[in-house]
């Protein structure tokens, strides 16, 4: 569902449903599993795009965290 809110421009909607996944995620599948990095990073994606970039930088430093550049 986020992913259809998100298409449509409805922001709070997908914020909504990625917070919603996000805290399923993080119970189960635990809190440094490399498909939660990947919700997380959807998540930064959308705090960049509705303005809140500090909230965003947090988010990228945990995905950083969770899954180090191997560069």
């Amino acid at each position: 569902m986020a992913a259809l809110y998100w298409r449509l421009g409805r922001y709070p909607e997908t914020e909504d449903y990625m917070k919603r996944a996000l805290t399923i995620g993080e119970r189960t599948l635990g809190p440094m599993h490399p498909e939660l990095a990947t919700a997380l990073a959807n998540y930064g994606m959308l705090l960049r795009a509705t303005g809140r970039i500090s909230q965003a930088v947090d988010v990228e430093a945990r995905v950083r965290h969770i899954r180090p550049s191997t560069t």
